[in-house]
């Protein structure tokens, strides 16, 4: 990992930070210590419509092609992921001797909960219940997929339309809605029977990355630096501030996000960046897998929160997604070797 990119922008140094905030949030409700940083996911999906477009107007991938090589990427982590804790954690008796495991109470769950949480698609239009996944943070990924799919194609088949009228649409109904029926966009509640607010919340904040990257093909940028110091000290001040203030103030740190990304994306780090470049490498690992550590390994040992018990944590999640990253890979090649072996 450390040299397989030689330059990189300074959203791969966000990507970490954001991936890490995320961890750190869901570690605290796991204590019921209270704080609001749930804003996270707003950067990776306005970062994945960013990329969506930037995608499109480099490849002549057809939707479904597009999407099939993101699930082709993606899915050997997350399978491995969601075997552990749907194993390991949530319904075995690893920590909790009362916890009365048994085959059949297992299957009865995959056949109703399961299976589609391991094809990615429990957060679809037929909806999702985060009370019954093995893997919860993976409600990002399911929607993520789905509403790449359909922006993706709606980009390809007429972009002013998608640019110029359906995301504008979406961004004022998304956020007029939630306002005024949550006064906050990061609640799990369905709409209609079909649509959940994450999956509008997914569609209007990638619609904002695509417009981001009509923006930059359009904007002659004169001064990188002012950039990249635009861009930190907006996401810096999302950081920050989220940790302590949610709700209303959701709605502001979008704006942020927003700019730091736009700014982000058109800032190249040149010095240092192998480092950034592999713990941007490992975020994905790391995402998937510090479930496992926050439910069931950190409380196990640790009754309170305190700092060291958070960069404890921090250390454990990294060196974990480290050796499930490393694995996955190794397990990628002996695959490939059997297969061009029995191919020759």
């Amino acid at each position: 990992m450390l040299n397989r990119i030689t330059k990189t922008n300074l959203i791969s140094f966000w990507r970490v930070i954001f991936t890490y905030q995320i961890a750190i949030h869901h570690l605290y409700n796991r204590y019921a210590v209270p704080n609001f940083w749930m804003i996270g996911v707003e950067f990776f999906f306005i970062v994945s419509g960013y990329l969506l477009a930037e995608k499109a107007e480099k490849t002549n991938y057809s939707a479904y092609e597009y999407t099939a090589l993101r699930i082709k990427r993606l899915f050997p982590e997350y399978v491995a992921a969601f075997l552990l804790c749907s194993f390991a954690i949530r319904y075995s008796v690893l920590w909790n001797s009362t916890n009365n495991w048994n085959i059949g109470f297992y299957k009865d769950w995959f056949l109703l909960y399961g299976y589609k949480e391991l094809l990615m698609i429990h957060y679809w239009p037929w909806g999702g219940d985060y009370k019954n996944m093995a893997n919860i943070p993976t409600w990002y990924i399911s929607v993520m997929l789905f509403c790449g799919l359909i922006l993706y194609s709606l980009y390809r088949i007429n972009k002013k339309l998608l640019c110029e009228v359906i995301i504008p649409l979406l961004i004022m109904f998304f956020y007029t809605i939630s306002f005024k029926k949550y006064g906050n966009f990061t609640e799990d509640e369905y709409l209609c029977e079909v649509l959940s607010l994450k999956m509008i919340r997914g569609f209007t904040e990638m619609g904002i990355g695509i417009l981001l990257h009509e923006l930059s093909k359009k904007v002659e940028i004169k001064s990188k630096t002012l950039y990249g110091i635009v861009g930190f000290i907006a996401l810096s001040i999302v950081c920050i501030l989220s940790m302590h203030n949610g709700g209303y103030y959701n709605y502001i740190y979008t704006i942020l996000i927003a700019i730091g990304v736009f700014c982000s994306f058109n800032y190249e780090i040149v010095n240092g960046n192998r480092v950034i470049s592999m713990f941007s490498a490992l975020s994905y690992s790391i995402y998937l897998n510090h479930n496992f550590v926050r439910l069931y390994v950190i409380p196990v040992l640790f009754d309170r929160l305190n700092s060291k018990v958070i960069l404890l944590y921090l250390l454990i999640i990294t060196m974990f997604a480290f050796a499930m990253h490393t694995l996955i890979l190794s397990l990628g090649k002996v695959i490939r070797l059997f297969v061009k072996i029995g191919n020759d």
